[in-house]
């Protein structure tokens, strides 16, 4: 195996804007995604990021929710994934409070009501079992997030829903171990009344079920960090304990702290409101690779964050990072050896070549029209017909993979999906 570091782009908060993003000369934040794209474009010209694995984003990518802003994002991110040399679905990303259509809301006072309930509740874990497990209640919570969803979330391979609130993706560090992404919904419960102090928003142990392993490091991205979470205590102590790097958004600054053996990033934002104190547009760039072996294998995590030089107009290097422009982190990992290659053979769980490419076939897939999406999931037999009555669009698409690699593999659904493709 190649032996090199997974490094990513994370985005927070880029808040595109109906009307205005892309679209009008009023578009205030236009040179500052220019200024993004051509800054990536200077970083590629140095070894360490030579090549890019995917783009990471921790909410906000609209600002009101609307299906034009989900566009542009779309249109902007394919922008930077030729940029970084990736392909373009190599993206993951989380809802945020601005990507909820609060508009929706309007018409289902019952949302609202289950929010303030929730809020309310003094056995938080039951009663979010009970309503998002209900067949009407569970879908009502998550229809102002369905723009996101259908125009945003899904093509990406990461929409959530009431039965599956969170997703997980799993790609291989350099020395064959496994990194886990989980995104984290924490915008489900959110509205116009959000408030840090006593309007908090809701994440829920369901989301929160980690299962550590030898090999597996962990990486979650989420919106909202602890404080603004009404479970934010059990999210913190969790994610403290049991993940390696903690990716969050929503505050608009940035901040960068080592808590126990997790790093955890607030990237700040991409397009803050211009009114805000300390306005300072910001991304970053993260590696993770992993050093040492058995009882000494180590995370080395590399961050690069990126902060907006206003009267030198472009991006540059943040305060107090090192000469190339970098803060290093280096976490203790488990004791693990890699598996023999015949072990690997002999004992795969789901074929290799899969595992490797499920973030192109879902993104292949999503850009079929419908009627052939629709087509593959009939054609394989993956659902009964009460299922497909029963599901949404995007429940029933969430669950196709899963539904095909627990029936038989992933190679029938790559056969048809690359079929329809070349129709």
């Amino acid at each position: 195996m190649e032996s090199r570091a997974l490094t990513f782009v994370h985005f927070s908060d880029i808040h595109f804007q109906s009307g205005l993003s892309e679209v009008s000369k009023y578009d205030l934040d236009s040179p500052l995604r220019h200024a993004i794209n051509r800054d990536l474009k200077q970083l590629r010209q140095r070894d360490e990021f030579k090549r890019f694995d995917g783009i990471l984003i921790s909410g906000d990518v609209a600002y009101a929710g609307k299906p034009e802003e989900f566009s542009c994002a779309i249109a902007w991110l394919d922008e930077i994934a030729a940029t970084i040399g990736c392909d373009s679905g190599l993206v993951w990303c989380v809802p945020g409070n601005h990507d909820v259509d609060q508009s929706v809301q309007k018409g289902f006072k019952a949302i609202t009501d289950t929010h303030a309930a929730l809020r309310r509740s003094t056995n938080l874990a039951e009663d979010l079992r009970e309503r998002l497990d209900n067949e009407t209640n569970g879908p009502l919570l998550f229809q102002p997030l369905q723009t996101y969803n259908e125009q945003f979330g899904r093509k990406y391979g990461c929409p959530t829903t009431s039965k599956e609130p969170y997703w997980e993706d799993i790609l291989t560090l350099n020395d064959r171990s496994r990194l886990i992404i989980r995104g984290i919904n924490s915008a489900y419960c959110s509205s116009r009344d959000d408030r840090q102090a006593d309007a908090k928003l809701i994440v829920g142990p369901m989301q929160l079920g980690f299962k550590p392993e030898n090999d597996v490091t962990s990486v979650v991205l989420c919106h909202h960090p602890p404080d603004w979470v009404l479970d934010g205590d059990n999210l913190a102590s969790t994610l403290n304990a049991q993940t390696h790097v903690q990716l969050f958004g929503h505050k608009h600054f940035h901040q960068h702290l080592r808590i126990k053996n997790s790093v955890i990033l607030s990237s700040g934002a991409v397009h803050p409101v211009r009114d805000q104190q300390k306005w300072e547009p910001r991304y970053y760039v993260l590696s993770l690779f992993v050093k040492g072996a058995g009882a000494d294998r180590r995370l080395e995590v590399s961050l690069y964050p990126r902060v907006w030089d206003g009267p030198k107009y472009c991006f540059v290097a943040d305060r107090g990072c090192d000469a190339d422009g970098a803060i290093w982190e280096t976490l203790q990992l488990e004791p693990w050896f890699p598996p023999k290659a015949e072990d690997t053979v002999a004992n795969a769980k789901e074929e290799p070549v899969m595992v490797a490419n499920r973030k192109r076939l879902l993104h292949q897939f999503m850009l079929l029209p419908y009627s052939k999406q629709l087509g593959i999931v009939r054609g394989l037999n993956l659902f009964s017909a009460d299922e497909m009555d029963r599901l949404t669009d995007t429940e029933l698409f969430v669950q196709t993979f899963q539904r095909a690699k627990e029936r038989n593999g992933l190679e029938p659904l790559w056969t048809a999906i690359e079929a329809e493709a070349r129709s």
